[in-house]
């Protein structure tokens, strides 16, 4: 007999299986990232309705068996859409980013709550902000995948020389994620961040999403650090992100 599981989740994905089913993936609050199999779901009139959209958050029923990768969906109840969010093309590729990093960082079965509430806070932040701002809570959402992963460093030591940078200077972060003071500067690949930036990057990591893209004067610098981004988790992943590849063409 399967073991049943009661959870709340975002949908990662559902792809068709055969004529009538989905092969379905969710990152839950109290099990972490599963896979299954939604009986039924191709159906006109199936029971799962709208509910297995990308990043909806929905209520959760799976039995999963000892040695089984693959789980049963036996309901799912939608919480939120995210509809009004991925009615734009700008939305629409900003929610199939946020899956695919949490798809490639999260491994199977573990929970990570930090990250469920990091989801929520920017799906949140993102139904009350517009243009600029959006791309703002697409660089925090990076940096704190990156953080929580453990590959984004703190930006106040050196680690060649394991001085501290004053706060007024620049600091070098290589593409590998290893920042290095000016005097120690041995890179190529990486950006220079600017003690404006450094302040800035030390308070998203300190402060909710709608409070730090209200932030003023991070235009001047985040277009930048943005690409530099899409070079950092291609270097962690060893591989380019399908949705950065989409939008170059």
């Amino acid at each position: 007999m399967p073991q049943w599981v009661e959870t709340t989740a975002y949908v990662l994905y559902a792809r068709p299986l055969g004529e009538r089913d989905k092969l379905c993936s969710f990152f839950t609050q109290r099990t972490g990232k599963v896979r299954g199999v939604a009986k039924g779901a191709r159906r006109l009139h199936s029971r799962f309705g709208a509910s297995l959209e990308p990043l909806s958050e929905v209520r959760l029923w799976y039995g999963e068996r000892e040695g089984q990768e693959l789980v049963t969906i036996g309901q799912c109840e939608l919480i939120e859409s995210v509809f009004d969010i991925g009615s734009t093309p700008e939305g629409e590729q900003l929610i199939h980013h946020l899956v695919e990093l949490v798809d490639e960082f999260c491994p199977p079965h573990q929970p990570n709550d930090r990250i469920y509430r990091l989801l929520r806070a920017i799906l949140s932040s993102l139904r009350v902000v517009e243009g600029d701002r959006a791309r703002l809570l697409k660089l925090y959402f990076d940096v704190w995948m990156l953080r929580l992963s453990g590959f984004f460093p703190s930006l106040d030591r050196c680690a060649e020389c394991e001085a501290l940078v004053p706060r007024n200077e620049a600091i070098f972060l290589t593409i590998e994620g290893r920042p290095e003071c000016v005097a120690c500067q041995s890179a190529v690949r990486g950006i220079i961040l600017s003690p404006l930036m450094r302040r800035d990057l030390r308070a998203l990591l300190t402060e909710p999403p709608d409070r730090w893209i209200a932030r003023a004067g991070m235009e001047a610098w985040s277009d930048q650090f943005v690409e530099f981004l899409r070079q950092f988790l291609s270097h962690v992943l060893e591989k380019e992100l399908k949705t950065e590849r989409l939008q170059e063409l």
